[in-house]
């Protein structure tokens, strides 16, 4: 192998010269001189170098601590081909200063606190392939300069912005785009992912230098959704659109195999979409244009696409590959936690858009992003055992895939089939009790873990959340509190109440308006910690005004002491988050509890149950004791996390 390479025929089959004119591609290849390096060469860097491979490959590798011995190996980060770019990653430090055990011990005790990691910024090494050795094009920068002025001068106007759209470029843009590329601007773009922005800019550069260029032709599938993702995208100029599959046939699902209830979810999707009989449509999502990004689940999971991305005009994308940024984070291990959490949000928001997500669906952006902080992310392999009875109890999130849950009742088999969106164990968990289910992973899965203490973390916060969760038990034996702490039941609530015939009359107007307080009570509750003392007070006089005064708008049953004690806190101003509690217990406890049965009785009522995907058989296998664990309050005040108890489903009796 000699330096006899052509420098127009290699630039000519690079990604960024692809939207290139010739003349330009003949101008700058002027600037390029072929160097060849024998067989394992170390290749060295200067800060601004830019090289293109030519024939053979380069090796990027690193040292990283031996996991059985205590011994540095050599490990690959990623290999270069040709028409690959290979740009600096490094800071210069001498091999000799390298293999200094006593510099590299002071490097891991500065930035890795001790721990057995190799700093990446000064252990990269950049070698040719150990068989063939390989010829790159180097590229003379102070000659490119030169001849970039020579082209761009007199061009006062020339901005940053450029085109790569064959109608409307112009030789300007062909410039820009060289020295966009020739200027390694790729670590600019990975600072502008929000999962990297907090990562040291030498560790970007690092970064960038695994990354490679390539191009996505108008109407090109770039990434298909449910094939294998393994590999993270950056637009740097151009234009995509990301699209889903839509089933428009689909309506929910009930299978009675073996006595065994499937919700209809996303997994169906993929089902159906081989039966000619279905209609199948895409829909799109959005569009990606310059510096944005995409599938950057694969980074760290072995996860099926969730979406399709096509190229809508000739664009220009850098991409990392997953095993390569996994490598990454061998030595850069900090980076982990702050993707992943980007990770599980984002996994977060597509599983709440299932048809089968409940609470998910209704959460906020920021509850997703507590979710992700306290939950634990899991890669489960299909057909693994997930829950076994007694099992110290875990609570799981489906994210991707589909989990199947046995309950093994007294009076039989019941068989849920979960996909994203889905939850399960959650009753163990309340009940500080072994598992009461067994359940089977069945498709390579994707699931988020909360332990004990993380459970009780999260959802003792959310009592509308945790409403879900007894009304899923207790169903016709939930209370009205139950039925008002839900984000969901306690709107059908009040559009019951309004739609009677007597929704006129004073007893069902305060039920009407108690709910209405109970919003007010609770929103004043939320925020009170976050308001002044006279904007406390401000707002306390707003809820008083509007529910308990002579004359007031929104008027409820509620006892005379009561409003005493809240008049009396109010004008001494000594209030705290807990000014309406009594309040709101008293104004539920005096509710009319027939209005409640009757509600139970009703259409709404059942179709709270059927989104929630209740199983009708599971309140008579619950005892008294275990139902009473189902109760907001109890859960928030538990003196323990640890399993004190020791439930099991207890034989129907009669209703």
């Amino acid at each position: 192998m000699g330096n006899d390479v052509s420098c127009v025929d290699v630039l000519r089959n690079t990604p960024f010269a692809m939207f290139l004119s010739p003349e330009v591609v003949q101008d700058i290849s002027v600037c390029f001189t072929p160097i060849k390096f024998k067989p394992g060469a170390t290749i060295a860097f200067t800060k601004q170098e830019f090289l293109i491979v030519a024939r053979g490959s380069v090796d990027v590798s690193t040292i990283l601590p031996h996991a059985q011995k205590k011994v540095k190996v050599m490990e690959l980060l990623c290999k270069k081909r040709v028409g690959d770019i290979v740009t600096h990653c490094a800071t210069r430090t001498s091999r000799s200063k390298l293999h200094r055990k006593s510099y590299i011990e002071q490097h891991e005790r500065r930035y890795s606190g001790g721990k057995k990691f190799a700093l990446m910024l000064d252990l990269v090494t950049v070698t040719a392939d150990p068989a063939d050795g390989c010829v790159l094009l180097r590229l003379n920068r102070d000659k490119f300069v030169r001849v970039r002025a020579l082209h761009m001068m007199h061009r006062p106007n020339v901005t940053t912005q450029f085109s790569i759209n064959k109608a409307t470029r112009t030789a300007e843009d062909d410039w820009r785009l060289v020295t966009t590329v020739a200027d390694d601007q790729i670590a600019d773009y990975l600072a502008g992912v929000p999962f990297f922005s907090d990562v040291k800019s030498s560790r970007l550069v690092a970064l960038a230098g695994l990354c490679t260029y390539m191009v996505a032709r108008k109407d090109e599938v770039v990434c298909k959704e449910n094939d294998l993702g393994d590999k993270f995208y950056i637009c740097i100029t151009g234009v995509l659109a990301v699209t889903v599959e839509n089933d428009v046939d689909a309506v929910p699902k009930v299978s009675h195999r073996s006595m065994s209830i499937v919700a209809g979810s996303q997994f169906r999707r993929s089902v159906d979409s081989h039966r000619p009989s279905v209609s199948m449509s895409q829909v799109l999502i959005r569009r990606i244009a310059d510096g944005s990004y995409f599938g950057e689940i694969s980074l760290i999971l072995n996860m099926k696409r969730s979406a399709t991305v096509t190229a809508v005009d000739d664009s220009l994308l850098v991409y990392i590959d997953a095993r390569a940024f996994r490598n990454f984070l061998k030595v850069c291990p900090d980076v982990r936690m702050q993707i992943e959490q980007v990770i599980i949000s984002r996994l977060l928001q597509i599983a709440s858009k299932s048809s089968t997500a409940t609470f998910l669906a209704a959460m906020s952006m920021e509850n997703h992003q507590r979710l992700a902080q306290l939950g634990q992310l899991l890669e489960v392999a299909r057909g693994t055992k997930l829950i076994v009875h007694h099992d110290d109890p875990v609570f799981y999130i489906v994210l991707n895939g589909k989990v199947e849950v046995d309950y093994d009742l007294p009076s039989g088999h019941l068989f849920v089939a979960l996909g994203p969106g889905g939850y399960l164990n959650e009753l163990s968990m309340i009940l500080q009790t072994g598992s009461l289910i067994q359940a089977t992973v069945r498709e390579d899965s994707v699931l988020l873990a909360l332990h004990s203490i993380q459970f009780h973390m999260f959802f003792s916060t959310l009592p509308e959340f945790f409403a879900e969760f007894s009304l899923r038990y207790l169903q016709h034996d939930a209370s009205l509190e139950h039925v008002i702490n839900h984000y969901d039941a306690h709107e059908l609530w009040l559009v019951y109440l309004e739609g009677r015939p007597d929704s006129y009359e004073e007893r069902i107007r305060h039920i009407t308006n108690g709910v209405l307080f109970c919003e007010d009570a609770d929103e004043f509750t939320m925020s009170c910690e976050s308001l002044s003392r006279e904007a406390r007070v401000e707002q306390a006089k707003q809820v008083v005004e509007m529910y308990f005064d002579k004359g007031c708008e929104r008027p409820v049953a509620l006892s005379r002491s009561l409003r005493e004690d809240i008049y009396a806190a109010i004008e001494a101003s000594s209030i705290d988050d807990t000014l309406f509690s009594h309040a709101r217990r008293e104004i539920i406890d005096l509710m009319d509890a027939s209005v409640l049965a009757d509600f139970k009785r009703s259409t709404k009522f059942a179709s709270v149950l059927t989104k929630l995907v209740c199983l009708p058989d599971i309140p008579v296998h619950l005892s008294s004791a275990m139902k009473a664990h189902l109760n907001f309050h109890v859960f928030k005040h538990r003196p323990s996390h640890a399993v004190t108890n020791n439930y099991a489903w207890v034989s129907a009796t009669p209703r």
